[in-house]
């Protein structure tokens, strides 16, 4: 969870952190703490900040300098955060240990070798102290591998300090113990996020032969309707790349191109290249992005599906989300969420514009993700035909979708479409 609040004093994180050590299982908390000097930016967000509802029918400059009265208040007050708010450090690691019916406590000297070559005698455990100490050691890490290492229940525990620090806007990037899989992710996730201008097209992919017959998946090459809708779909973008309207907003200019590696994102991909500059644009082919699984049930048509298989139809029927085709290869939305995990901060990554080939499912992915959709609410995401246009500057990213009329788009029953979703 995120606990979003101006913990602008050191007191006041220390409460935080001592309410987090009460619970058990353990909660690990980080602290985020965004620094900005850069005066360009400053400026930029005081006229956001100006311009909401706390200011409604005030003047721009009265707003303004409101603002910045506040700014100067949470300044005299204000304690960034450092490692001196941490628990004191200690030179070694302890451990705990459960051994059959006994749970015993050591450190890592205790663990080692004597010079005689007998191994140390584990010491007892002490328990109620706010921090589990054996030797005068805390106990700080938990799990480690192929040992069934694993931390007593503890009353309170002493939690050391994490913490992030973004400094303009992820400029520069402090991290202090940032361990661990959750908290990797967290990192990697700040450290790509940027707010330069830039163009994000995502297009649905044109009809595939299996699309004309009713198939779901597959990988047969477009229908002639899916040329058509993918020509235009080239022709569109290479418009937009060139437009006055997103020149002004610092967001024209040549997209690389990030799709799949099925027949279908590649034939789309060949007419942009051939047909319009730059013909040596860059384009990342990921298998990642390519459509959710169908596993067993590729290559049906919807009726297969529920005549065949009438209980994995109304499995899917009841539960979109955790849903998961069966088969090699079969996979869930949740599945697909994890999947595109590292696409996403790839994108994100990106200072150039960027062309996003892609089916249904992968685009109701990244749609959930940008437009801050709940998980359970992705499988209904409603994704028309034609091209989503998301814009970034500094207040966000605006969102415009274009029509395309030409051709067919892929349709709405494929293993994330729509017709066998109902």
């Amino acid at each position: 969870g995120v606990f979003d609040a101006t913990n602008t004093t050191v007191l006041r994180r220390q409460k935080v952190r001592e309410r987090c050590a009460r619970e058990w299982p353990p909660v690990r908390l980080i602290f985020v703490e965004s620094i900005c000097t850069d005066p360009k930016l400053l400026l930029r967000n005081y006229m956001l900040k100006a311009s909401n509802e706390d200011y409604k029918g005030s003047a721009p400059e009265a707003a303004l300098q409101d603002f910045l009265a506040r700014v100067r208040n949470y300044e005299a007050v204000y304690q960034t955060i450092t490692d001196a708010e941490g628990p004191e450090e200690e030179e070694d690691e302890t451990f705990h240990r459960l051994e059959g019916d006994r749970r015993i406590s050591s450190t890592v000297d205790d663990l080692s070798p004597r010079g005689d070559g007998e191994a140390a005698e584990p010491l007892p455990p002490r328990h109620g102290s706010s921090s589990l100490r054996s030797s005068g050691r805390p106990l700080v890490r938990q799990g480690s591998s192929g040992l069934g290492l694993r931390p007593s229940a503890p009353r309170e525990q002493e939690e050391v300090l994490r913490y992030i620090q973004i400094i303009d806007a992820g400029k520069k990037l402090v991290a202090c113990r940032a361990d661990g899989y959750v908290l990797s992710k967290v990192m990697a996730l700040l450290h790509s996020i940027h707010l330069g201008p830039r163009t994000i097209w995502i297009a649905l992919a044109g009809q595939t032969l299996n699309d004309e017959r009713g198939v779901l998946g597959g990988d047969t090459p477009l229908s002639r309707a899916g040329l058509v809708y993918s020509e235009a779909v080239c022709a569109f973008v290479a418009a937009r790349e060139r437009s006055s309207e997103l020149r002004e907003r610092g967001c024209a200019g040549h997209a690389i191109v990030m799709t799949g590696t099925l027949r279908r994102y590649d034939q789309l991909t060949q007419i942009l290249l051939s047909k319009y500059e730059p013909k040596d644009r860059t384009v990342l082919r990921l298998q990642r992005l390519n459509e959710l699984c169908a596993g067993q049930l590729d290559s049906l048509s919807a009726g297969e599906m529920r005549r065949s298989f009438p209980g994995e139809y109304q499995a899917r029927a009841s539960d979109k989300l955790h849903y998961r085709y069966p088969g090699v290869g079969g996979e869930s939305y949740l599945d697909l969420i994890m999947r595109l995990q590292e696409a996403i901060l790839s994108l994100e990554q990106q200072r150039s514009n960027v062309l996003l080939v892609v089916d249904r499912a992968v685009a109701r992915v990244l749609i959930a993700y940008f437009q801050e959709v709940e998980s359970h609410d992705l499988p209904f995401i409603d994704v028309a035909p034609g091209v989503l246009e998301m814009t970034r500057s500094h207040s966000g990213f605006k969102y415009t979708h274009f029509d395309i009329a030409a051709g067919l788009a892929t349709t709405a029953s494929g293993p994330g479409g729509a017709e066998v979703l109902s």
